[in-house]
């Protein structure tokens, strides 16, 4: 039985095995807690769990989902301005990523930068093709991951969001933690860096099935 080709796995995409990752992966933090505030955030919006930030700021807050890791983006770069952005993350919903393209073009976004699951292309294909087609295909790679976890960086602010929510609304209770720290920034945007930097799209322009995807995943030496 002849199967159709994967119009998504025939474009070009950077696949980076985790174990391959050289930059470190254990951040210790021994600066004060003093300017942290705490919220059980059953009832606020993004707008009130944001607040005013300043340098240093730390927030941490459990939602019962009335507002989504975007919206939390959103309000952030309303007070930072244009920012290079990198989001790590394991799904998303097409409507939700609507709605950042509408934030990010509104603050002028500098830079982005998307790390998601392999498995997100299998499941939501249309919704790597929106990626693709609104920030282009040196923003996107793709590795194993679960992990959420949002990167701003604009003028004084090294902003790290830390979080249990995906880039969808999520009637859920969840966690979200929000950091001005350049130490913490700066061990995150690394692994960032480490995957982005390490890729031949040229030997990757021919992956156009899922068979053809895991040969050349395992082959990769990265």
């Amino acid at each position: 039985m002849q199967t159709s080709q994967n119009p998504i796995l025939s474009q070009p995409i950077l696949k980076f095995k985790p174990d391959a990752i050289t930059a470190p992966t254990v951040f210790r933090d021994e600066k004060t807690t003093k300017k942290r505030r705490l919220f059980t955030a059953g009832t606020i919006s993004p707008k009130e769990f944001v607040g005013t930030i300043s340098p240093g700021f730390h927030l941490f807050g459990i939602t019962k989902g009335q507002f989504s890791l975007i919206d939390a983006i959103g309000e952030l770069l309303e007070q930072t301005g244009p920012a290079d952005v990198s989001i790590s993350t394991w799904t998303a919903a097409n409507a939700d990523l609507s709605k950042l393209s509408e934030i990010l073009t509104g603050h002028g976004i500098k830079s982005i930068r998307f790390l998601c699951d392999y498995t997100f292309q299998q499941r939501q294909p249309q919704i790597i093709a929106q990626l693709r087609e609104t920030f282009g295909n040196q923003a996107i790679a793709l590795t194993k991951i679960h992990a959420k976890f949002t990167l701003i960086k604009a003028a004084k602010w090294r902003i790290t969001v830390r979080t249990s929510m995906n880039l969808n609304t999520n009637p859920r209770i969840e966690d979200i933690e929000v950091k001005d720290d350049p130490d913490l920034f700066q061990f995150l945007d690394n692994i960032f860096t480490n995957i982005f930097g390490t890729y031949d799209r040229e030997a990757q322009k021919d992956k156009t099935s899922s068979a053809t995807f895991w040969q050349e995943f395992k082959k990769l030496e990265i």
